[in-house]
């Protein structure tokens, strides 16, 4: 297993970048270069170097379309890079940081999202297999007192070849004084899995034992579960909207459901 120290990334103060050896490898910044004048425009797009893929992620580049988002800090462009940063040195949970400027940062590629893994035409044996790896891999991040913000089903990859997991996309952070942004994760989790509409029991449960497989991980996950189940009368409310087809209200009965029902392990 990779080591802490190995997953470290250098500074370079005259250049002002964080660097991983790969990013001085001949041709790699030509390569880099080429693809941005390739797709300057583009706020995330990906290249391929050595027959490896690297995800580029800018900093002024705007999204498609504006996204609702309730309640989250705006951290910013050197707060993300700072969170995946970090993530990934300490347990490995985010992608490798290969190389970040001021502009933007690069990160080797890792797989497959969740969200694609756990469509019908996909064997049980690999959509088990990364649901589980992402549930390790969100409560390892969880024991080391980090959070994700929102690690639903796009944000999640699996490399099955290497039968990796990461956490993509770390710009997001919200905070509640009414409860713990690792409960939240974990309720964030089950929420994605169920607006999904897609009928995998399997995948859900494998989630749910890889998490709890981890350090602590049963006691997290069953303080998350306490704390939806406590908010029946808002859940019955919500459940009187079910007429309406409104996907981000019924994904949160159905996981609050998912909850009361569950068998709870030894």
């Amino acid at each position: 297993m990779t080591t802490e120290a190995e997953r470290r990334v250098s500074y370079d103060s005259e250049r002002q970048e964080y660097y991983r050896e790969t990013a001085n490898r001949p041709g790699f910044r030509e390569a880099l270069a080429k693809a941005l004048v390739q797709n300057g425009e583009q706020r995330v797009f990906d290249f391929i170097f050595e027959g490896n893929t690297y995800f580029v992620k800018q900093q002024n580049k705007k999204h498609k379309r504006r996204r609702f988002r309730w309640h989250k800090r705006d951290d910013g462009f050197e707060m993300e890079l700072m969170r995946c940063k970090r993530a990934y040195e300490i347990c490995d949970a985010a992608p490798e940081l290969v190389l970040a400027t001021a502009e933007y940062f690069v990160t080797l590629g890792n797989g497959t999202p969740l969200q694609v893994l756990i469509k019908p035409d996909v064997s049980d044996e690999i959509t088990n297999r990364a649901f589980y790896g992402a549930g390790r891999v969100l409560s390892r991040l969880h024991e080391h007192g980090l959070a994700h913000g929102r690690p639903v089903l796009r944000d999640i990859a699996y490399d099955w070849e290497h039968d990796k997991t990461v956490l993509l996309d770390w710009e997001n952070t919200y905070e509640f004084s009414f409860v713990s942004s690792i409960s939240l994760d974990i309720l964030l989790f089950l929420h994605g899995y169920f607006r999904e509409e897609i009928d995998r029991p399997g995948a859900i449960a494998a989630a749910i034992e890889g998490y709890m497989a981890e350090d602590n991980g049963k006691i997290r996950f069953m303080a998350a579960r306490s704390f939806l189940l406590q908010r029946r009368r808002l859940v019955e409310l919500f459940k009187k909207f079910d007429r309406f087809g409104w996907i981000d209200l019924q994904a949160i009965t159905m996981a609050y459901d998912y909850l009361l029902a569950m068998e709870i392990p030894s």
